[in-house]
């Protein structure tokens, strides 16, 4: 919802001068006054490049004006970054910066939320699963990574791994600091080949370098949500890495969207989080949830049990068992028979007669 009082416009301005024709807007909204709305009033214009334009004017005095809908259709044969802001009685308030392609179109309906209509007329929505990263926050760490240095292709925070030379991050209060090297999450088959794609973080420090299977950008130092637009390789029809590159740099929850607009973050539950994270990585939090198996056993005899994963794994996992322990069992004989996308078997000998127990604590690694 966007509302403006007596001492409130909202404006329009372009980063750069435009090519050779000026982004065309539509705005609607409707007036509160003595408890009344008034009829709906349309509004359009143009963009007048690195000069602030005013889109909606302020209301009389104890009115609020409700912004209905916005549109900023992209005229010029170039891409133009148009940032909307409040002007809050001469302080400025930016709601949204987002860059457009030729022919794109920003649009804000109230109740939706802010989208892009591509050239090609395909409405992109803004909501339900619009961010394609798992662990956008990184507030998952069933490894228990600690911050730190990682190696080359090594995992921290749930679906993060170390890009190539490896990389240091470390979590405090949901703000990552990233010291060093490209932080990377491989996307799994998202079907985004040849679609344009907004980055975005928030509140991030300084630049950081995005990659996405070799398309670059850069998402700059600022306050609240920071994107930056970038168009897939038309060949990415398969699995699409993110890589983010930084120096000493903060930032927090990072999305990956359809569309030429940083929108606000997706905050999914946190159970579908963890089941879409679960997918390519589980493990055990205790010997409570481990690998268990008890009964009467004969010594020198092998015994056998299986285990269920909590949801089905991309592909057959490759699973280890650790911290094991034993009854009546030979514990360094224990180990994975075999596994798939929904469970494993694990067996140990027996080295002694009457009841026993085997168990351990497992890992199962289906990433990308």
């Amino acid at each position: 919802m966007i509302l403006l009082n007596n001492l409130q416009s909202l404006q329009v301005v372009l980063a750069a001068a435009v090519a050779t024709a000026q982004p065309q807007f539509y705005a609607g909204y409707v007036d509160l006054a003595a408890g009344a709305l008034s009829t709906p009033a349309p509004v359009t214009g143009t963009t007048n490049s690195t000069t602030a334009v005013t889109w909606v004017t302020a209301p009389a005095a104890s009115t609020t004006r409700q912004v209905k809908a916005l549109s900023l259709y992209n005229a010029d044969t170039t891409s133009v970054t148009a940032t909307v802001r409040v002007n809050d009685n001469g302080t400025i308030r930016i709601l949204l910066v987002a860059t457009l392609l030729p022919g794109q179109t920003l649009q804000f309906v109230d109740g939706v939320g802010w989208t892009t209509l591509p050239a090609a007329a395909a409405l992109v929505i803004g909501n339900g699963f619009k961010n394609y990263l798992v662990n956008g926050d990184f507030a998952l760490n069933q490894r228990a990574f600690a911050g730190g240095a990682l190696a080359a292709g090594i995992y921290g925070f749930d679906r993060w791994k170390a890009g190539t030379g490896g990389c240091n991050v470390s979590l405090s209060g949901g703000v990552l600091t990233h010291t060093s090297g490209p932080l990377a999450q491989v996307i799994e088959a998202p079907r985004l080949n040849s679609e344009v794609i907004t980055v975005s973080v928030e509140d991030p420090s300084g630049s950081i370098t995005v990659n996405v299977d070799g398309q670059t950008g850069t998402i700059t130092a600022g306050s609240g949500r920071r994107g930056v637009q970038i168009v897939v390789p038309a060949g990415s029809t398969g699995n699409v890495t993110l890589t983010l590159t930084a120096t000493g740099v903060t930032y927090k929850r990072v999305q990956l969207e359809r569309g030429g607009a940083a929108t606000g973050f997706e905050w999914r539950p946190a159970s579908i989080e963890v089941l879409l994270a679960t997918r390519y990585y589980q493990s055990s939090k205790s010997f409570a949830s481990g690998a268990y198996w008890t009964g009467q056993v004969t010594s020198g005899s092998a015994y056998a049990a299986a285990r269920a994963f909590a949801t089905q794994m991309r592909a057959n996992p490759s699973v280890a068992l650790n911290s094991k322990a034993g009854v009546n069992f030979d514990t360094t004989t224990m180990s994975i028979i075999d596994a798939d996308v929904a469970g494993f078997r694990f067996q140990a000998t027996a080295n002694g007669t009457g009841a026993g127990t085997m168990l351990a604590q497992w890992t199962a690694d289906a990433e990308l």
